[in-house]
């Protein structure tokens, strides 16, 4: 299935009326699912409709839409001439010149100038008419953003698995290494008490073993082996199912973190130890990544 970054980009037009709008939308990662919209004073009523076309694409991450006039300025207001109006002037100043004997007719830079020749239109398009003209544009957009979360996020899915296998290399390493670990402390705790009580008397084997078991039990890392492993697949399938995968991948993340740390704390081996630090340093960084899917 495809995973989706939370990261992307895209822009189209939208010619409402005779206006023609610029549509953004950008996207960046967050928690949970956060819109934004900044518009112009003419297509405010639609931004109930784009925040809900936005949430039916989009399930998590900070979406910043935008719309702008194309070409730059926010004058949403259509400038006309009412012809009846100027006429009505024509004529009225007309027979005041014909009364005072005037030769002089009024010019149009005078008319333009009166009150009420000149007249302001706000643009305004009832709700259902905004949706309808701005359904398509920004469903494309929308389309777009999506083709550019999904270009990412297969980016950053090969990326965990990359990081995934390399854990899994450092498992094997940390399992290989825990046997000699073992059998290296049961070794010095043997020579612990001979040197105590002497190379000549003897040592009380039931006792001994009694303490080499509770010392295997505070350095054993078999089971946080097996986690890690059993996470590791889980991740994976959880790659290859359907979606959205963040925050189901952010726990399991916290849970591989979890093992990773266990062993480092039962870690008593310098090889051991440097091999906890890495798996570490993976699991944080497999956890960036899987930060930025949706």
């Amino acid at each position: 299935m495809t995973v989706y970054s939370m990261t992307g980009y895209a822009t189209s037009q939208a010619l409402i009326g005779d206006t023609l709008y610029r549509i953004e939308i950008r996207s960046v990662n967050q928690k949970n699912l956060d819109v934004r919209c900044r518009l112009p004073r003419a297509l405010q009523a639609a931004e109930l409709a784009l925040m809900r076309w936005t949430k039916e694409r989009v399930t998590r991450g900070r979406i910043e839409v935008s719309i702008t006039r194309e070409g730059g300025g926010e004058n949403e207001t259509r400038v006309e001439i009412d012809v009846e109006v100027a006429r009505r002037y024509l004529e009225q100043l007309s027979a005041l010149a014909s009364a005072l004997g005037l030769d002089s007719r009024p010019s149009v830079e005078l008319l333009v100038t009166l009150p009420d020749v000149l007249v302001h239109r706000q643009l305004a398009l009832s709700v259902d008419e905004l949706e309808r003209a701005l359904e398509e544009p920004f469903g494309d957009v929308l389309g777009a953003l999506g083709e550019s979360r999904a270009a990412e996020g297969a980016n950053l899915q090969n990326e965990v698995l990359r990081l995934v296998a390399e854990l899994c290399q450092l498992v094997d390493r940390a399992n290989e290494r825990a046997p000699g670990v073992l059998a290296e402390a049961r070794e010095r705790l043997r020579n612990k008490v001979t040197e105590a009580i002497g190379e000549s008397a003897t040592i009380d084997e039931t006792r001994l073993l009694q303490e080499v078991v509770i010392q295997s039990d505070r350095l054993d890392i078999a089971e946080e082996i097996a986690r890690l492993r059993s996470h590791a697949v889980q991740v994976r399938d959880l790659l290859a199912g359907s979606g959205p995968h963040g925050k189901r991948l952010d726990f399991m993340l916290q849970e591989m973190n979890r093992e990773a740390n266990t062993i480092a704390s039962k870690a008593n081996d310098i090889e051991l130890s440097r091999v906890a630090v890495e798996l570490k340093c993976t699991t944080e960084a497999i956890r960036e990544q899987v930060q930025n899917i949706e």
